[in-house]
């Protein structure tokens, strides 16, 4: 069996870049729905502009270098879990702004210098992405188009300003202002809150489910490398082949993917936005024939519209679907082993934080009454967030994973003896299984002081309390157990062990709040056992990376022992 005992946690600035993401998330979500409800123009400087006050306001407390970049990745990345199908661009426009914060603050310090130049550089790449979103969706076509179109203005008018360039500086410079008149509100209020008084704050304690998986869908790795070279090949086939090739290729190609991806496509099937889009590229297009007569006629300029239609779609529905297969489970496996694990852990930790601060919103009216004050609010919890965190990154929790019968309890009953020689200071419980003719009928709960607290679950006597699989439970003896976690919890017990954690722990049911409490706990080691076919979900469910998973065959119960106390040691030591 081989133990490490020195796996390294998570940093402090990725812990506090995991919090303010998730900060900067809730916003996105809160108020993006609020904006696109009310169809407010400039949604996305308005957000970047309230993300950039969380920032701001943080960095009066911490001053980690990369914190704002780490912090716009990871919010960057909880873009995954929105339910839109367009989210590359969102993405990497969050990304890109907190990158050009992070660079001008390091280059010009945290002042107003540093923070305007940062907020200048983040909203004037608002403007540029949007338009490279419109040349990549339509192609240089829209670029000829609108040239086109001033130019033709120009000449009617008889005007000798350059008019393709002059609305696209007006907005540059507008945004510009805006990201000024966002960095001076951000620093009066981050000096305001940090001279305020503590205000009062709810601890919200949710369970985490990754709101991003799609149970029902299968990814496939072939898929993915399908899509991309089609998208490609489509994109290229509009641009440079005739209509009868690429028209008919192109609707077999979104029909395609539409089939697979319908729920990842669904914004795609809605008439209206069809429509919108037919109705603006097929007008775009007669207006190169009204511009550049050279013979083309009204036929030209209607074909010409249905290609840039047909490559929008293209491009939209390409990156949804890649979007969907980039999510398969290999790809994420491979990055939390690679050297982007660290990404993968704050965005665990992130996700598991984003309920509790979407909790601490008040409702929009208030927010606009006293924003000061929940700014506040939004920073005391994030502080209070990243102490929580790092209390539990001392904690370890090791893993007996093997199937059923394979000895995971009798494991658990060895370590209790040998813990009790070690005088360890430790508690929990097992499920022994009860026997029938030598089939399993049912399981007995008994403590680590061999306490027998019941029957927990069995086939033949239904308690009135729902069942799993083929044994009805017990809620009783479940009240016994909870009972006594909650006590091992209160006597800041070294060690609790919790035998059989699985598929209804996963769905917040059995062990869930037990197992919870005892994460959030002071306890140095948490022993689970678990079946391997639950083990993913268990980790992704409750928050947690396993310090240690070990299988009943390697289990040698002296060594865990040993492994403990040493762990307890060290903990003592750094408390002292």
């Amino acid at each position: 069996m081989n133990i490490d005992a020195a796996k390294k946690p998570l940093g402090e600035v990725w812990i506090k870049a995991a919090v303010l993401g998730a900060s900067w998330a809730a916003i996105e979500i809160v108020f993006g729905s609020f904006l696109h409800n009310l169809r407010v123009p400039f949604k996305g400087n308005i957000l970047t502009a309230i993300g950039f006050i969380i920032l701001i306001a943080a960095s009066y407390r911490w001053k980690d270098k990369g914190l704002f970049w780490r912090s716009g990745l990871i919010c960057a990345l909880m873009k995954t879990m929105s339910p839109s199908a367009v989210i590359f661009g969102p993405m990497i426009a969050i990304f890109m702004e907190a990158l050009f914060l992070d660079m001008a603050t390091r280059s010009f310090g945290r002042n107003f210098l540093g923070f305007a130049i940062g907020a200048s550089l983040a909203m004037s790449w608002i403007l540029l992405q949007r338009i490279f979103n419109l040349v990549l969706m339509y192609g240089f076509k829209i670029v000829e188009i609108y040239t086109g179109l001033t130019s033709y203005i120009e000449q009617q008018f008889n005007w000798q300003v350059n008019l393709a360039l002059a609305p696209l500086i007006l907005l540059l410079l507008l945004y510009i202002v805006f990201g000024l008149i966002t960095v001076t509100i951000a620093m009066i209020w981050g000096r305001k809150i940090d001279k305020m008084p503590a205000v009062n704050m709810q601890s919200h304690t949710a369970l985490y489910n990754n709101p991003n998986k799609e149970v029902d869908f299968k990814h496939s790795l072939p898929w993915l490398v399908f899509n991309f070279f089609a998208m490609i090949t489509a994109m290229v086939a509009i641009g440079y082949s005739p209509i009868w090739l690429w028209l008919p290729s192109t609707l077999v190609l979104v029909f395609v993917w539409t089939n697979r991806y319908k729920r990842a496509m669904r914004q795609m099937m809605r008439p209206k936005f069809w429509l919108f889009f037919g109705l603006i590229t097929i007008v775009s297009s007669l207006m190169v024939t009204l511009v550049h007569t050279n013979g083309l006629d009204w036929m030209d300029g209607i074909i010409a519209g249905i290609q840039i239609n047909f490559r929008a779609a293209v491009v939209i529905s390409g990156f949804t679907v890649l979007g969907t297969e980039l999510y398969h489970p290999r790809i994420r496996r491979q990055l939390l082993q690679s050297r982007f694990s660290n990404v993968h852990a704050a965005l665990t930790l992130a996700f598991e934080t984003l309920p509790a601060v979407i909790g601490q919103l008040p409702p929009i009216k208030k927010l606009f009454k006293s924003p000061v004050i929940y700014l506040k609010l939004m920073i005391e919890y994030a502080e209070y967030r990243v102490k929580e965190i790092q209390n539990r990154q001392q904690q370890k929790v090791i893993i007996i994973s093997g199937s059923h019968e394979t000895g995971k309890t009798s494991r658990l009953l060895e370590l209790f003896r040998e813990l009790k020689i070690a005088s360890a200071k430790f508690g929990g419980f097992v499920s022994k299984r009860i026997l029938n003719d030598k089939e399993t009928s049912g399981y007995n709960l008994f403590s680590s002081e061999e306490e027998n607290l019941g029957i927990l679950m069995q086939d033949n006597l239904d308690y009135g309390n729902g069942r799993i699989g083929r044994f009805f439970i017990n809620d009783k003896a479940f009240e016994k157990g909870n009972t006594l976690i909650e006590k091992l919890i209160y006597d800041s017990t070294d060690v609790i062990i919790l035998d059989e954690i699985g598929k209804l722990e996963a769905t917040g049911k059995g062990w869930a709040a037990s197992l919870r409490k005892t994460l959030n706990s002071k306890a140095v080691v948490v022993i689970l056992s678990v079946n391997p076919e639950h083990l993913d979900k268990v980790t992704s469910t409750f928050g947690f990376t396993p310090y240690q998973v070990i299988s009943p065959g390697d289990w040698n119960s002296k060594l865990i022992s040993n492994l403990i106390v040493q762990l307890v040691s060290q903990q003592k030591k750094i408390s002292l």
